[in-house]
């Protein structure tokens, strides 16, 4: 009974096998002698000794249970002469171990080698590009970081092959966007730097420090038109940026970096302006070459030289206010009592005539006479009138003093017949 029972359970599985197409090989059950499939499968079961033979095509197979046992037989198709073998169940595109799908397409991981899905080797670095690399050229290259992900500036991965120096994902105080190093004059803007502007070096609107340009920042800037930033150079003032060389000097070798350099109040070779020479060797006062050779006379007193020159004749002297200037001299002022009464006396004895001695900003007095405060001997100190500044005119002989404003300005006041009168510098 029991050995029944089994002999029953394996028909069943070989039935079932049957049913899915599958080639089964049960020894010692489903068949006796030698087992071929081909179009044919035979089942038999029997509980009481009667058999059941069923038939698929045209080999036969028939299986007899008697006194509890059973015995099977297989034919071979005659119409072939051989025995035909089951391949198994079909393989899907993209599998493993099958061809590559469309497209060279593996499912999950695995990679398409020879049009046929393999699994990949391990490891980032082995030269194969496998999922989820993006690339692997077995190191770092151009366009491959050594994580095999794509060389990108601002993937996070310095990547030196490629040309990066840093890469922060972004701008950084180290870095910049470009991945290069972060460096004022390098062109690239880094507000994270603290750059405002980077135009490789000084420009009109950007300092060297990649500050903003403005007047007042402490930062020269030539470029955009400033010459001094706050301190100002050697005899100059320095307002607005720019540089105001002081009276006397200028900036004469065009470089401010040493600030207005040339005085031009008394070096003959830069006299009153840059590169402007005395000729003759005349020497420089005050900005003026001096030119004395027109002088009538001269004379030393109180450590200057005095000249006298002749005026045309009743000249008007508001045009000659500068004469002196005009020559590198001032006009002549008394220094002392002695030195004041020298010049009446020296102007007299030129042409003992009642010539008039015009000087300018200088200041007179009537009884008693005075020349700029100083007492002064002459023939009527009381006549006719003192001067308060400007043109102030003096003599020995006759009435002494004139006010040259009341009399039309000229240099011989009332004596309309003079030839000339004395203009007097000192230098």
């Amino acid at each position: 009974m029991m050995k029944t029972s089994q002999q029953g359970q394996r028909s069943w599985v070989c039935g079932l096998v049957g049913r899915i197409g599958a080639l089964a090989l049960l020894t010692g059950g489903c068949s006796s002698g030698d087992d071929a499939a081909s179009d044919t499968v035979t089942t038999t079961s029997s509980t009481t000794g009667d058999a059941t033979t069923s038939t698929t095509g045209d080999a036969t197979t028939s299986s007899t249970s008697s006194a509890g046992t059973m015995s099977g037989s297989a034919t071979e198709d005659t119409s072939s002469g051989s025995t035909s073998e089951s391949t198994g169940p079909a393989c899907d595109p993209g599998s493993e171990g099958c061809e590559c799908g469309r497209g060279g397409v593996c499912d999950g991981a695995l990679v398409c080698q020879g049009g046929v899905c393999v699994s990949p080797p391990a490891g980032c670095g082995d030269g194969i590009v496998q999922d989820p690399e993006a690339c692997d050229d077995r190191g770092e290259s151009a366009v491959c970081d050594a994580d095999c992900t794509a060389a990108v500036c601002g993937d996070g991965t310095v990547n030196a092959a490629a040309g990066e120096v840093c890469d922060d994902q972004g701008e950084s105080a180290l870095c910049d966007a470009d991945c290069s190093e972060a460096l004022c004059g390098d062109g690239a803007v880094n507000a994270a730097a603290g750059e405002a502007c980077d135009d490789q070096g000084e420009s009109a609107e950007c300092n060297a420090d990649c500050t903003a340009a403005a007047c007042g920042d402490g930062t020269l800037n030539q470029s955009a038109g400033e010459q001094c930033e706050g301190e100002a150079p050697d005899n100059a003032s320095c307002e607005g940026c720019a540089i105001t060389c002081e009276e006397g000097f200028d900036d004469c070798n065009a470089d401010l970096v040493d600030g207005c350099e040339q005085g031009l109040m008394d070096d003959p070779m830069h006299c009153g302006a840059c590169d402007k020479v005395c000729g003759g060797g005349l020497p420089c006062k005050k900005g003026k070459c001096v030119d004395v050779s027109d002088a009538f006379a001269e004379y030393a007193a109180e450590g200057r030289t005095v000249y006298l020159f002749k005026t045309s004749p009743c000249a008007s002297l508001d045009p000659l206010v500068n004469f002196c200037e005009d020559k590198g001299l001032a006009w002549w002022k008394a220094q002392s009592q002695p030195d004041a009464q020298k010049l009446v006396d020296f102007a007299f004895g030129l042409d003992n005539w009642h010539t008039w001695v015009q000087v300018y900003d200088a200041k007179t007095t009537l009884s008693p006479g005075t020349v700029d405060g100083f007492t002064v001997t002459v023939d009527s100190p009381d006549c006719v009138d003192g001067s308060p500044g400007g043109w102030t005119a003096f003599r020995k002989w006759g009435c002494s003093f004139c006010e040259p404003s009341n009399e039309g300005a000229k240099s011989c006041c009332w004596d309309i017949d003079h030839a000339y009168d004395w203009l007097v510098c000192e230098g």
